[in-house]
């Protein structure tokens, strides 16, 4: 009998116990999770401009939105042409087709477009490339992709870009990363090299 009445006393408390444990998990969930709201950033057409808000407004064309999950939504920071933007969090620089709704990257502190399908990418102060699937093309090796005038960016045609490594200039391919014209040439010569783009785009 005595074996009995153990045995009953376990049974009864492992169930008290999972009730108790069950009991904690729904008080958890009504505390942390049940009043919180899935955040959003929807990118809207606006009179032939984009619209970044919070706000959910049926009265625009919604391209897409960004999930933010439960915490805060990342910062617009620039469009980059009608497809991608920049978005920025704590501790990401996120490239975000808004037009898909698909996030590229969030791998790089910055990014430029050349075209519509490659980007130049900044890490650790040296810059690479890479493409809208985010691939690898050029991993960030050179001080400097393109010529720089503020944002605006020059030095490239349809399938190059002038390259920056040690005070040296050169010509790659921003499509495979291979060495057009070797990385030896002075600031001087950046004329030279504009014009063998020149010719490049010509041909």
């Amino acid at each position: 009998m005595k074996k009995r009445n153990i045995a009953k006393i376990i049974w009864i408390s492992s169930i008290f116990l999972e009730l108790i444990v069950i009991l904690i998990m729904v008080m958890d969930y009504k505390i942390h999770y049940q009043y919180l709201k899935i955040n959003k950033l929807y990118f809207y057409e606006c009179m032939g401009t984009l619209c970044v808000t919070e706000v959910k407004d049926n009265d625009h064309l919604l391209y897409s939105s960004y999930n933010c999950g439960y915490g805060e939504c990342p910062t617009y920071r620039k469009e980059l042409n009608d497809t991608y933007v920049i978005l920025t969090e704590k501790k990401a620089t996120i490239l975000y087709n808004y037009r898909t709704g698909a996030t590229i990257s969030r791998d790089y502190e910055d990014y430029q477009l050349i075209n519509n399908n490659y980007f130049i990418i900044t890490k650790n102060n040296t810059q690479g490339i890479i493409d809208n699937q985010n691939h690898i093309i050029v991993s960030p090796s050179y001080d400097q992709l393109g010529l720089r005038d503020n944002d605006y960016l020059s030095g490239y045609n349809l399938n190059s870009i002038i390259a920056k490594k040690e005070n040296k200039y050169g010509i790659i391919s921003f499509k495979t990363g291979n060495v057009i014209e070797p990385i030896n040439y002075g600031k001087e010569d950046i004329d030279t090299l504009l014009n063998i783009l020149k010719k490049e785009t010509a041909e």
